[in-house]
């Protein structure tokens, strides 16, 4: 299993604090946002731990796919990182998976048979849907049955507009209808009071553009703490139907003789 898709599950899907004389959970499983960084190949792979620290997975979006160019990324980052690909084909992602790629995300144009299956040896490696926030309420209700282990909301990011209404109520019917993880593509500029607005409409991790400002997002990632999700995610919300109340059936006195 990809290492991000386990720590978005492991610290994302926590169960409550049991009660009783238990152990107390330990502080590292508190609930947290992930934090993933994106960024074109930068021009020295031996500086890209430099300037991706503080992320806990890191997304590059072009890269020298050469088998000794991932290699010696690989060898830079000591968190888990991945692509975002077009349509290469199986053969194109063999040297991909060899080279240590932890993830991949996929276009929603992508063609199917593009995407490692379960039982495939590329199985290990992360499936990440790239979709939009705006997809019809058709396509949501199908997410959870594709061969994929999270999406990725990658509308890209205006300060002005982000986190606006209609914005948090795009994503809140996201966080109701997908069981699977949701990344969420997001201005670095976010303050704690937004990212715990994330987490409170079923976010599981943002993506930001590596810059001056990823070490002020981790430092107010690290200062949230984060409550106990109110819904679990996709369970089924069947709508209350208020049933009539009906008055007995009184029985015809008997006539008396």
């Amino acid at each position: 299993m990809s290492k991000l898709i386990d720590k978005l599950c492991e610290m994302t899907r926590i169960t409550p604090q049991p009660m009783g004389f238990r152990t107390a959970r330990s502080a590292a499983a508190k609930p947290r946002l992930l934090l993933v960084t994106c960024l074109p190949e930068p021009e020295a792979i031996d500086r890209l731990a430099e300037v991706t620290s503080g992320a806990d997975a890191v997304l590059l979006t072009t890269v020298n796919s050469s088998t000794r160019n991932l290699r010696k990324i690989n060898e830079a980052l000591s968190v888990p990182w991945g692509l975002s690909l077009p349509d290469i084909g199986k053969k194109g992602l063999e040297p991909i998976v060899e080279a240590g790629c932890d993830f991949l995300v996929f276009p929603p144009g992508t063609r199917v048979l593009a995407v490692p299956k379960d039982d495939d040896d590329e199985c290990k490696v992360g499936r990440i849907l790239q979709v939009a926030s705006t997809f019809d309420e058709n396509l949501l209700r199908v997410i959870n049955e594709l061969a994929i282990d999270a999406v990725y909301i990658a509308d890209e990011p205006e300060a002005k507009s982000f986190l606006t209404w209609q914005h948090v109520m795009l994503l809140q019917r996201f966080g109701l209808m997908v069981a699977k993880p949701i990344l969420v593509r997001a201005p670095d500029s976010l303050g704690e009071d937004g990212l715990q607005l994330l987490w409170e409409v079923g976010m599981d991790g943002v993506v930001v553009e590596c810059g001056p400002g990823l070490a002020a997002l981790r430092e107010s990632l690290d200062k949230l703490t984060l409550p106990a999700r109110k819904r679990r995610r996709a369970e089924a919300l069947v709508p209350f139907v208020k049933e009539e109340a009906v008055e007995p059936e009184l029985e015809e006195e008997e006539e008396e003789e």
